[in-house]
């Protein structure tokens, strides 16, 4: 998409997401409930509602397709929207209160305006979480 001579790149990324134990939070989720940071990194993360996933890129075997569904006159037609030669595999991780360092009176200060932040640690799960769907 081009305005006023800048450009937007849309690019379509399979997700592949271990250790979800409530589907119906994934399948419910809204924009609003969703968060991605770091895409472009080695380790994405991705919040959905209350679960947190750290991931990483895998090369796949042959190629990841993606079609667009369209209902027109009742009946469901599928058209090409792109494709894709990795998958952004994510396991779920927790979050945990790191371990405070001593700081200097000025580094503990907020400045008005200033949003007082959490400072956490993201630890992944090592093994995937079963649930029963295999």
């Amino acid at each position: 998409m081009e305005q006023d001579g800048e450009w937007e790149e849309e690019q379509l990324v399979l997700i592949e997401l271990s250790g979800i134990l409530n589907y119906d939070v994934l399948y419910n989720a809204e924009t609003q409930h969703c968060r991605l940071m770091g895409i472009d990194t080695i380790e994405p993360v991705l919040q959905i509602g209350p679960y947190t996933f750290v991931g990483h890129y895998e090369d796949v075997i042959g190629t990841n397709v993606f079609f667009e569904e369209k209902e027109q006159d009742g009946s469901k037609t599928y058209s090409y929207k792109g494709c894709s030669a990795k998958t952004l595999k994510m396991n779920r991780a927790f979050l945990k209160k790191k371990e405070k360092e001593e700081k200097t009176p000025k580094e503990g200060l907020l400045h008005e305006g200033e949003d007082k932040q959490m400072d956490v640690e993201i630890t992944e799960i090592t093994q995937a979480v079963q649930t029963g769907d295999t």
